[in-house]
C-alpha cells in the first residue's frame, strides 16, 4: 500500500507542478489586445468606456459606413461641411391659367404653361441630422410662342427660407420633407416691351436622397411652388409662374 501511493504521488507532482506554473504564466501574461472582428466593448458592458459609443456607431453610420468598421472616426476623405449644400434643376407646369394667359391668347399666342427651374439650397443642422434650416436661391421660366411673330417670356428669381426634416432610410436612402416661403422678383418681356414687380414665393415637398460616394448624395425632388403676380400691369392682371416642379440634383454634406 505505502509502495502505491509512493508510486502515484511520483506520477502527479509533475503534473501538480505543470499546472501551477501555466496559472502563473497566465496571471503574469498581458490581456490579449483587441481584434477587428470582436465586437464593440460598449455592446458587452455598458460600464466599459473604452470602445465606440452607441451614438458613434450611429453618427458613423449616417457618414455611410458600415456598423462593423474597425474605426469610426470621420474618414479624412469625407467633405466635413457644417452645412448641406444642394444643386437642382428641373421643370413641371402651372395648374392653373390666369388673366395674362387669357390676354396671350386673345393676341394670338399659344398656350403654354410649362415651366424651367434650377436653384441653389444651403442648410444647417439643426437638430443632429434629421432637421435642417437654411435659405433657396432660385429661377424659374416660361416662354410664350406666338404664332405670327416674336414671342415671348417671363421669369422669376427668388429668395426663400426653408426648413427640411430628414431620416435616413439606411445608410443609402434618405427621405426629406421641406416648406418654405420668401419673395421674388418678377419680370415678362414682349415684343412691344417689358415689366417687372414683386411677388410671394411659397413651397412645399418631398425628395429621395440616394448616397453615391462619401459626402454626395442624388436628390430626386417633387414640389409644389406658389408664385404669383398679382397687378402687373394697369388692368390687375396676373400672372402665373406656381405650379408643379420635378427636379433631380446633388447634394454635399458632411
Amino acid at each position: 500500500m505505502v509502495l502505491s501511493l509512493v508510486v502515484v504521488g511520483a506520477w502527479t507532482a509533475p503534473a501538480l507542478a505543470q499546472d501551477d506554473d501555466a496559472a502563473a504564466e497566465t496571471q503574469s501574461a498581458p490581456p490579449r489586445a483587441r481584434r477587428e472582428s470582436d465586437p464593440p466593448e460598449d455592446a458587452l458592458d455598458p460600464d466599459i468606456r473604452s470602445g465606440p459609443t452607441l451614438a458613434q456607431r450611429q453618427a458613423a453610420a449616417r457618414r455611410g459606413h458600415p456598423l462593423d468598421r474597425p474605426s469610426y472616426a470621420p474618414d479624412p476623405a469625407d467633405l466635413d461641411l457644417p452645412v448641406a449644400v444642394m444643386l437642382s434643376f428641373g421643370g413641371g407646369a402651372t395648374l392653373s391659367g390666369s388673366s395674362f394667359d387669357a390676354v396671350l391668347l386673345s393676341h394670338d399666342y399659344s398656350s403654354s404653361g410649362a415651366l424651367y427651374l434650377g436653384d441653389v439650397t444651403v442648410l444647417g443642422r439643426v437638430f443632429d441630422s434629421w432637421l435642417f434650416v437654411g435659405g433657396r436661391f432660385g429661377g424659374r421660366a416660361r416662354t410664350f410662342i406666338r404664332n405670327d411673330g416674336p414671342g415671348g417670356s417671363a421669369g422669376a428669381v427668388d429668395l426663400q427660407a426653408i426648413v427640411m426634416a430628414r431620416f435616413q432610410l439606411g445608410r443609402v436612402i434618405d427621405l426629406g420633407v421641406h416648406v418654405g416661403g420668401g419673395g421674388a422678383v418678377v419680370g415678362v418681356a414682349l415684343h412691344d416691351g417689358a415689366s417687372n414687380g414683386i411677388a410671394p414665393r411659397l413651397t412645399g415637398g418631398i425628395h429621395i436622397g440616394f448616397r453615391i460616394t462619401r459626402g454626395v448624395r442624388l436628390l430626386l425632388r417633387g414640389s409644389y411652388d406658389f408664385c404669383r403676380w398679382f397687378g402687373m400691369d394697369r388692368y390687375g392682371d396676373e400672372l402665373e409662374l406656381g405650379g408643379l416642379s420635378a427636379a433631380v440634383g446633388l447634394e454635399i454634406r458632411s
